[in-house]
């Protein structure tokens, strides 16, 4: 998931919001196996249009965060999920535009 917070500064207040997408969900994968997360799995993934880049101006500030949520199912006779939470600070950077040359 995707975690997005504005902050605003005024007065010598702050204000803050926050907004989250869900950029990818896996299915459960069989009991005893290995899931491994290549990278291929996120090259079809687009972020949400409303999703701008990280920046910092003035009074405003924006910065983004993965959070990956892992659930483990945990015991033999008696089943227990398990769920870890890590959060990863990232930076999003907008497209490019490609700059021509005239001349």
């Amino acid at each position: 998931m995707l975690v997005e917070t504005t902050q605003v500064k005024v007065q010598g207040t702050t204000e803050s919001s926050t907004s989250t997408w869900i950029v990818q969900s896996l299915a459960d994968a069989p009991t005893d196996t290995t899931v491994s997360l290549r990278d291929v799995i996120w090259a079809n993934n687009r972020l949400p249009p409303e999703v701008t880049s990280s920046f910092e101006v003035c009074n405003i500030k924006r910065t983004y965060k993965l959070n990956l949520r892992l659930a483990f199912l945990v015991g033999e006779s008696k089943l227990q999920t398990v769920i870890r939470e890590l959060e990863f600070p990232v930076y999003v950077m907008g497209p490019t535009l490609a700059l021509k040359a005239y001349g």
